[in-house]
């Protein structure tokens, strides 16, 4: 009886189940979203984004009460923080994962409010956090075309609140979300790129700034192995094929960034269902995250022919390959470190030696230890059994 639901039934039943939230815990993740609107225009002042994270992560530990599940979003905010150290251009480095944060934070905290107040006839007053987020804005910039970065996060708000609502599956929600967030970047990008008034095309500026940021950074390490009476033993011509290298996959790069933080964000605005008990429990297709076996079967092949096409000079053909196997390794390595992660059953031994292996890259060779996970993953769910199919008498949403 319960495999004869109509979705609309089954939308029904979930928006049934919704109990809306304390008028505290609605005011409390209203300012977080309109603080995290807020951050995005007003990202090149460095105090204010560190005291916006320690409030996010003082949110994290009191929704929460676990480090651990704080570490899940801190990790790639310092991988982030990381990469921006190396940038010269960027005037302080935690100026990048504060506006990862700001996504994260704002999409789900923005898509916390409008699963339950999507109604504006009847609550109206949900659409001024983005209006006011963004007259704000604009009015401490003074800058009302900068102002629009407000309504960045919102955007992410509205698809994962239709998300929950429509009962979509979490796999295509993550990729909804991760080509809205690609789409707005890139608006706002050639938005920027128009206002600045720069000549040439915006992927010239954006690879010349590259390659410009790799030769600085690898300038400046130079000059350090210099003080200490060292040298870097690396030449024009590599620090060129390197940056020529980062080039290559940038696109790549750009979409593994938005997916992971598509993904965090719909992780983050599950949890607020269930901590704040929005929800009694999560429907299977909003909770189990998917990936098919023919993603698994073109990551191990685009790896494979990108080692072979890349292997004494790199080629467009090798470029397209590294590019597709960067966008599929985020999931795949979410697959691959949670198989190998003790369950409360006894681990294989190798099980607990491929663990342990990428513990050790990920501190001396961290793109070696996301590939090696990468691989674990692809390998995991072409090995997977089929799934079960579901009990016609549990009475939960589907």
């Amino acid at each position: 009886m319960e495999q004869n639901t109509t979705p609309k039934e089954k939308r029904l039943r979930l928006t049934d189940m919704l109990s809306k939230p304390e008028p505290g815990q609605a005011v409390c993740l209203a300012v977080f979203c309109l603080l995290s609107c807020l951050i995005l225009p007003l990202t090149d002042r460095a105090t204010l984004a560190a005291v916006y994270l320690a409030a996010v992560a003082i949110f994290f530990y009191l929704l929460t009460h676990s480090v651990r599940a704080i570490l899940c979003y801190a990790f790639p905010a310092l991988l982030l923080y990381g990469a921006a150290s190396l940038l010269p251009d960027l005037p302080d480095p935690i100026l990048l994962p504060a506006a990862f944060t700001a996504f994260v934070m704002g999409g789900a905290a923005g898509g916390f409010l409008l699963i339950h107040y999507h109604d504006l006839k009847k609550h109206p007053y949900v659409l001024a956090i983005p209006v006011a987020a963004y007259a704000l804005a604009a009015w401490i910039t003074g800058d009302p075309v900068r102002g629009l970065l407000a309504l960045l996060p919102f955007a992410l708000s509205v698809i994962a609140a239709l998300s929950i609502l429509l009962l979509v599956k979490r796999t295509d929600a993550t990729l909804l979300l991760t080509a809205t967030l690609a789409a707005v970047l890139l608006a706002a990008g050639l938005l920027t790129f128009a206002i600045m008034g720069i000549e040439g095309s915006p992927l010239e500026f954006v690879t010349e700034t590259v390659r410009r940021g790799i030769f600085a950074m690898f300038a400046e390490m130079e000059a350090l192995y210099a003080e200490m009476g060292m040298s870097l033993g690396m030449t024009d011509v590599t620090v060129s094929n390197t940056a020529t290298l980062l080039i290559n996959i940038l696109p790549g790069l750009c979409i593994s960034i938005c997916a992971v933080t598509a993904f965090l964000t719909y992780r983050l605005l599950l949890q607020l269902l269930i901590m704040l008990r929005s929800l009694p429990r999560l429907p299977i297709r909003m909770a189990g995250f998917t990936v098919s076996r023919v993603c698994a079967i073109l990551f191990l092949a685009v790896l494979l022919l990108s080692l072979f096409a890349n292997y004494s000079t790199a080629t467009l053909f090798g470029a397209i390959c590294d590019n597709l196997a960067l966008v599929l390794q985020p999931a795949l390595a979410l697959v691959g470190v949670t198989s190998l992660l003790p369950r409360g059953s006894a681990r294989s031994c190798l099980s607990t030696c491929i663990l342990l292996l990428i513990l050790f890259l990920a501190f001396s060779n961290p793109i070696l230890a996301l590939e090696l996970s990468a691989v674990t993953g692809a390998v995991c769910v072409l090995l997977a059994k089929p799934p079960v199919p579901s009990d016609p008498n549990n009475k939960g949403v589907k």
